[in-house]
């Protein structure tokens, strides 16, 4: 989300600086967990060493709940603003409401858009042959194979595809790789246009406490299991 962000970032009143995290950590949620940690740690220690006009008022996580990775978050000195979505799609498309109801009404969906392609592993054709030589390299044409079969059985599980496509950047090759993708995956295809407004509301407010949760400081983040999906408790430490 690195193009959405930054646009963001450029329109916005607010003095903001970004810390980017590597893409596809949501696969091992520990390390995720660890990862957004240590940057708000990195971000309060920071704050010690800027003048009074320039500290951070809040913390915005560019994550949802994302396996659950945000849970147990926690600041000594910033607020922290989260999204109340289960993970970047909801961002991408403007609203989790909106999410639901495709997810509902499109059930066995794999998403896609520029970002993800550009910067991440996607189900294709192209990426499955690159996969296969690095594979071959690594562990001999044999064990290849296997390994790669192995790895595609999550494919059965779904069976369409839909493209969000963006508002603010557009490559025409993206879309064909998507049209491609579901072509060679036999997977029916869908395009959605992506909604600015969840990434807006989320560095520049306001945040209602239907779409975010503001986590004060010396306060962890908890899982509800709820409509709300997260609050907040009294840090132990």
């Amino acid at each position: 989300m690195n193009r959405e962000m930054c646009y963001e970032i450029a329109r916005s009143d607010n003095n903001c600086r970004a810390w980017w995290i590597r893409q596809g950590l949501h696969d091992t949620p520990d390390v995720l967990h660890h990862e957004l940690q240590r940057y708000i740690d990195i971000i309060e220690e920071e704050q010690l060493a800027l003048y009074t006009h320039n500290k951070f008022d809040y913390i915005c996580i560019g994550y949802g709940l994302c396996s659950d990775s945000v849970i147990g978050l926690k600041s000594k000195t910033i607020p922290l603003v989260v999204p109340k979505c289960e993970d970047c799609i909801s961002l991408f498309l403007g609203a989790s409401d909106r999410y639901y109801e495709l997810f509902y009404k499109n059930p066995g969906t794999y998403w896609y858009n520029s970002g993800w392609i550009e910067n991440g592993f996607t189900p294709s054709e192209e990426s499955y042959h690159r996969k296969l030589e690095q594979y071959i390299e690594e562990y001999g044409e044999d064990n290849a194979s296997y390994l790669l079969e192995v790895e595609n059985e999550w494919n059965e599980k779904y069976n369409s595809c839909i493209y969000i496509k963006s508002p603010i950047y557009e490559n025409p090759e993206h879309f064909n790789y998507a049209k491609r993708a579901s072509e060679y995956l036999k997977w029916k295809f869908h395009v959605e246009e992506g909604d600015m407004s969840y990434f807006h509301q989320l560095l520049n407010g306001p945040w209602d406490e239907d779409k975010f949760l503001i986590c004060p400081p010396k306060h962890q983040i908890i899982r509800t299991y709820d409509d709300q999906k997260i609050n907040v408790k009294k840090s132990e430490e």
